[in-house]
């Protein structure tokens, strides 16, 4: 049995991981309600609000061009009316890169703000301690890279902070990971990792499991009604060797052909409530794909009319061994499941095999 509240910090790549998504289906929003409850008691460093700011300002700037070019494009081919008679709206007044940095960033503030989390301070990190650690190829330095400086500042903070008091360190980093050293850091890959420890002190912890095993069938079923009847699936045709060079197809559009064989276990249990316990699995399944590009490098270009001509529509059919998460919402007393959070993605490392298709 844990004594509560528990001392939890949490990496950079975390907030990565779950794309910056605070909203009531999320991660995140299950660590404020433990923090709320008191359960959890969140340290940030400065460094990792930081950090997760200027990605979030980065991606927002990338979201924001690639939906202007995706606009662009669409209004080539059609009128605005037409796009609002679609239900397209969103296409014709696309927000200033400025706007959306500002409301990401407000976004995330608010919820560190409602966190109320210790805010770990850099001022005090003694430089010297980590320029040792570069020179001398400890961790985080053992490819000796200076993005890991960020790192071995955190590192330090939560050091000196927690010397002989005992905190939860969550981070998928194993390098960052192997920097603590001692019975006071206990390590975690996920913040589902973390609940499910919370979870098993908790009375409802063993009805979910029984739950879980005498539905899982059904559940199977439901996850593939939601893969068919949702856009859940990312397909990426493009490869990367060690040095960036590029190989494959880049799709334009991919259709689900067919999914079988899926399996299920649990991942963890994340929350326990009162007749309901939101549970995240790791799923299996055999799928197959329908991959679509325009064959760009073997069309020829009309100089004159500037545009290509003979421009072959190329299919391809793609099989993927798949391995994806799961969250769901299972009541413990019915069996009936709500998927909350799908997203599967497909690529070099699931692909089996792929032939093209004759469109003839």
């Amino acid at each position: 049995m844990h004594k509560y509240p528990i001392n939890v910090t949490i990496d950079t790549n975390i907030f990565f991981g779950a794309k910056f998504d605070f909203g009531i289906d999320g991660i995140f929003h299950i660590l404020r309600e433990y923090v709320n409850d008191g359960t959890i008691n969140l340290i940030l460093s400065d460094i990792v609000i930081k950090e997760v700011k200027h990605h979030l300002k980065e991606k927002a700037i990338e979201v924001t061009r690639s939906v202007k070019k995706c606009s662009k494009n669409i209004k080539k081919m059609v009128s605005n009316e037409m796009l609002c008679a679609a239900g397209f709206e969103s296409f014709i007044n696309i927000p200033c890169e400025e706007n959306v940095v500002q409301e990401c960033n407000l976004r995330f503030e608010q919820y560190i703000n409602d966190l109320k989390p210790e805010i770990l301070n850099s001022g005090n990190i003694n430089a010297n301690k980590i320029i040792e650690d570069y020179f001398d190829m400890k961790p985080p330095f053992e490819e000796k890279k200076k993005e890991e400086f960020p790192d071995a500042f955190i590192i330090e903070q939560v050091k000196k902070r927690f010397d002989k008091e005992n905190i939860y360190i969550i981070s998928a980093d194993k390098g960052f990971n192997r920097a603590f050293e001692g019975e006071n850091y206990h390590l975690l890959e996920s913040l589902s990792d973390l609940f499910d420890m919370i979870n098993k002190d908790k009375e409802g912890y063993k009805e979910t499991i029984s739950s879980l095993e005498s539905n899982i069938e059904s559940i199977i079923i439901d996850i593939e009604e939601r893969v068919r009847d949702c856009d859940c699936i990312y397909v990426c045709g493009m490869s990367y060797d060690r040095e960036c060079c590029i190989e494959g197809y880049d799709y334009d559009e991919t259709y689900l052909e067919n999914i079988s064989d899926i399996e299920c276990r649990l991942h963890s249990v994340d929350q326990i409530l009162e007749e309901t316990s939101i549970v995240t699995l790791n799923c299996s399944a055999d799928i197959t794909m329908i991959c679509c590009y325009n064959d760009y490098e073997n069309s020829p270009w009309d100089s004159e009319e500037r545009k290509y001509i003979y421009l072959d529509r190329v299919k391809l059919l793609e099989n993927h061994a798949a391995r994806f998460g799961c969250t769901i919402e299972l009541n413990r007393c019915s069996g009936r499941v709500n998927v909350l959070e799908l997203q599967i993605t497909l690529g070099a490392n699931t692909l089996k095999d792929r032939e093209e298709i004759s469109t003839i």
